[in-house]
């Protein structure tokens, strides 16, 4: 949502009298007034109640579309329109079986296109079901996660930069909490929370102590307590107008309805030109306009739209299958033109399971690695040292179905986890020393701080980047105590740091400080490298993130498909290459761009270096926006992936933003493609699919252009030529609908071709659906099989034939070429000799059944009578399938004419 719905959110603002009274209360007044502790949460017993009083956490759906509704939207349609002519102008002239079978193929493509739509929106339902969020709530005085669906009224919520507001809530507690609530508003300016009442009246947007479900935290952190859920949010009152609002078409589909209208207008075009052929040939006029009719529905490719939506829809749930889930249509489409992807390290191309490996600290910097390295801390620095890293982290242990849980960032997890092997209890030592004040980790700073109070004063425990906490330090902890540090002691560490960092690992520093509330609040928003200042350095701890098994071959994948990737990535340099050469993206000989570097670089000079390096380490957020940007305006396709706040501008700049699963919830509703499992495989996966998509896109779109063009040049050639209707509407209707309606579908399926990701991104055909060899092969193949039918037409007409057997041949040489047609166009590039037939069951099962269908109404009197069909001798048929033969020859003629060159580059 944005600024146009912000007239409507203004004039519902006055209607939340609860919200009214809960901000004008103080944070223990409005405790009080939910029935619940801050400390100890809702009980389960509470909850119970609550859940039979409140309901979940959802919204009510709205008026869900009837089969009706359903069939309306497929009339609208400028093709239907037409065939409704046709079925008036037959009714008029009283050619009943032709309105019947008009009205069945109307009918039919209603029906056909109603089921393939319905296909795609269980495909975005399983989607929507995929995209679960939930909330971290203090419930029976222990922190835990749950749904967002079960969120009720008084639940405590703890907020953090990068999440969702799950519900309406009273902020209790803000530590510098700033939202977004541009979704309500429509101003995308950060705003600042406080825990303060408000005595005055006020709207939604002078609400400074309230949070509205739906806004996005940027900044900080808090705690609030549930006021509202589900339909009495704000969010929730915006929810019931919206529900009846159509979902905004894809360019695809409005590509494609443009050619349905630009059809319609060829369409009244060749009539008027009939209709004036047929006056100056002195024609009848209910034959010129049955000529008219025949005309109208042979050019109509009815089917398209429909099989359009399917073949996105079926790419969609593709790729879900192999864990990526796409959020539109068109997104399955553009990813098929990647041509660069842009990859942050850390889960995407490692597992994100980071395991503690070494403790480092002055007294064991010079010891040699151990192979048991954690298990057990004897040295008391060493403890000293994650003791520390734990109070500076904001991991923390729930229980899910019986089962401990760490929850947290993929560091602070490792070290909890670590921590829980050696009998340590992070919530023991949160009340040993209560925390005051928290500052979560943002790129920009490069740490993360807890303020504690301790024995010895408030303590803040930092933990970041080593070259910041190294170089910020003045004194190092040693023995229990702390000492001035000498650049002696500086340098082991850096040594260290660079020889850890060349292996692979990813170090993390730890530090510590005197400090004080009033310090914290005055240089967490700006300066915030001040509290760096006189810290006490205590060590490095160095963990160990593998990469995953399936990466090597994805990049080897993309690069054979001509996309490039390239990593952008936080981490110091050394680890950065050593990941990147592992990966394949780098080799030995790599140079390594640091972040830095690259804001020294006019935007032309960045583009060359862009396009020779790979790997770019200390990256910051606002420098991969850059990149994305530049690449784009270079008329670059970039993928790019992410997880953070603020790389939420880059992934909506990009032209495929792509958010890992575990990355926060800015970065997903900023994103088109969400990496449930994290891993870089599936950004392959889904360009191999998107790759799927637009060449079956082009099977589909060339084989019923053709066929339909070919139909026309024969009815308005044999019209300009004075000869009788070479079909009647009904027999072109029933081949439109019936035989090519199957196989249109079926081509859906086809599986990818083989050689589709070594092909160049770059070449313009690659990316467009009705490219201009498409289209020369359209014309070619629609031309040729016009005049093959024209002239069979003229070959039989000079015979003893009658014009119903005549019909009849005709008929069946349309209906055994469209099925043969279907798979010549299995491949637009290669001959059909040379394509494996039956790699698609669902076009062998088409067939038999068109078969079965030719034979039907060749054989059931009643549709004999209704399609105008007379019985034929088997060697009058064997003229029939020549004609189909020869026809499918030309066809593969063409394919070489236009694509032979190409396939041989």
């Amino acid at each position: 949502m944005g600024k146009s719905n912000t007239s409507s959110i203004q004039e519902i603002a006055h209607m939340n009298e609860s919200n009214k009274d809960h901000y004008q209360l103080d944070p223990e007044n409005t405790l009080e007034s939910l029935g619940v502790d801050r400390e100890t949460g809702l009980t389960s017993d509470e909850v119970k109640k609550r859940l039979e009083k409140y309901g979940t956490n959802t919204f009510e759906k709205g008026k869900e579309k009837t089969l009706w509704d359903s069939f309306l939207k497929q009339i609208k349609n400028p093709l239907v329109y037409i065939l409704f002519g046709a079925l008036v102008a037959t009714i008029f002239l009283e050619e009943f079986l032709d309105a019947i079978v008009i009205a069945i193929a109307i009918t039919l493509n209603t029906v056909i296109g109603m089921v393939q739509e319905g296909r795609a929106s269980q495909a975005f339902q399983k989607l929507s079901e995929s995209q679960e969020k939930f909330a971290s709530v203090i419930r029976n005085n222990k922190r835990s996660v749950i749904s967002t669906e079960k969120l009720l009224p008084g639940d405590i919520v703890l907020v953090e930069a990068g999440s969702n507001v799950p519900a309406d809530l009273r902020i209790i507690e803000s530590r510098n909490l700033q939202t977004d609530e541009s979704a309500l508003t429509g101003e995308s300016k950060a705003v600042s929370k406080t825990s303060d009442a408000i005595t005055e009246e006020a709207e939604i947007t002078e609400q400074k102590n309230m949070a509205f479900m739906g806004t996005l935290a940027v900044a900080g952190s808090g705690v609030g307590v549930v006021t509202a859920t589900g339909n009495q949010t704000e969010i929730g009152k915006i929810a019931k107008n919206l529900a009846t609002l159509e979902a905004a078409k894809t360019p695809v589909q409005e590509n494609l309805e443009s050619l349905a209208s630009l059809l319609a207008k060829g369409v009244v075009f060749i009539l008027a030109f009939v209709i004036l052929v047929g006056v100056l040939q002195d024609r009848a006029l209910g034959e010129t306009i049955l000529i008219s009719v025949a005309i109208a529905v042979s050019i109509l490719p009815e089917g398209l739209p429909a099989s359009v939506t399917v073949v996105l829809a079926i790419g969609m749930e593709a790729i879900l299958k192999k864990g990526g889930l796409v959020k539109n249509l068109l997104a399955a489409e553009t990813l098929g033109s990647t041509t660069t992807i842009l990859t942050d390290k850390t889960g995407t191309l490692t597992q994100a399971r980071m395991s503690l490996d070494e403790i480092i600290t002055t007294s064991t910097i010079d010891e040699e690695s151990k192979d048991d390295k954690v298990d057990p801390i004897d040295d008391q620095d060493q403890r000293s040292l994650l003791l520390t890293a734990l109070r500076a982290s904001d991991a923390f242990v729930t229980e899910e179905e019986g089962e401990i849980v760490v929850k947290g960032r993929p560091i602070e997890k490792a070290l909890l986890e670590a921590a829980l092997k050696l009998d340590i209890s992070k919530e023991k030592l949160d009340k040993e020393q209560k925390q005051l004040d928290f500052l979560p980790f943002e790129s920009k700073n490069r740490f993360a701080a807890s303020l504690n109070e301790t024995p010895q004063g408030e303590i803040l425990h930092i933990s970041g980047a080593p070259e910041v906490l190294l170089n910020s330090a003045n004194r190092i902890f040693i023995d229990n105590e702390d000492k001035e540090i000498t650049d002696d002691i500086r340098e082991k560490f850096q040594k260290r740091l660079k020889s850890e960092s060349e292996k692979g690992s990813r170090v993390i520093a730890i530090s510590y400080k005197p400090s004080s509330k009033n310090e914290l609040a005055q240089y967490r928003n700006e300066d915030t490298e001040k509290l760096l200042d006189d810290s006490i350095f205590v060590g490095l701890i160095t963990l160990k993130d593998p990469i995953r098994e399936d990466v090597p071959k994805a990049v080897s994948t993309a690069l054979e498909a001509g996309t490039r990737v390239i990593m952008l990535t936080g981490d110091l340099p050394e680890t950065a290459k050593s990941i990147a050469v592992e990966a394949g993206i780098a080799t030995e000989k790599s140079q390594v761009i640091l972040g830095k570097e690259t804001t020294k670089m006019e935007d032309k000079e960045l583009l060359g270096v862009l396009k020779n390096n790979t790997v770019f380490a200390r990256v910051l957020p606002d420098q991969k926006l850059r990149i994305s940007e530049l690449l784009k305006q270079d008329k670059e396709i970039v993928a790019m992936t992410g997880d953070g706040v603020n790389d939420a501008p880059a992934l909506r700049n990009a032209n495929i933003g792509v958010a890992v699963g575990s990355g926060t919830e800015v970065a997903k509703a900023s994103s088109d493609l969400i990496l449930l499992d994290d891993s870089f495989a599936i950004v392959v996966s889904a360009i191999a699919e998107g790759r799927r998509i637009i060449s079956n896109l082009k099977k589909i779109t060339s084989y019923l252009l053709s066929t339909n063009v070919g139909e026309c040049i024969a009815l308005v050639g044999s019209l300009v030529l004075a000869f009788p209707l070479p079909l009647l509407p009904t027999q072109i209707l029933w081949v439109n609908i019936i035989g090519e309606g199957l196989l249109n579908f079926a081509l859906a399926f086809e599986p990818a071709e083989k050689g589709s990701m070594k092909r160049s991104p770059r070449i313009a055909s690659m990316r467009n659906v009705l490219s201009i060899n498409v289209k020369k092969l359209i014309l070619i193949v629609g031309i040729s099989t016009g005049v093959i039918l024209l002239s069979l037409f003229y070959f039989l007409l000079q015979t003893t034939l009658s014009i119903e057997e005549v019909r009849t041949i005709m008929f069946i040489t349309l209906s055994m070429g469209t099925t043969l047609y279907a798979f010549s166009f299995k491949n637009l590039t290669h001959s059909i000799f040379k394509t494996n037939l039956f790699s698609n069951r669902f076009l062998i099962v088409a067939l038999f059944i068109n078969i079965f269908i030719l034979y039907l109404s060749l054989t059931v009197p009643a549709l004999q009578t209704l399609l105008s069909l007379v019985p034929l001798s088997i060697d009058i048929l064997a003229i029939a399938l020549a004609a189909s033969v020869a026809n499918l020859i030309v066809i593969e003629l063409g394919k070489v004419i236009v694509f032979g060159r190409n396939r041989a580059k």
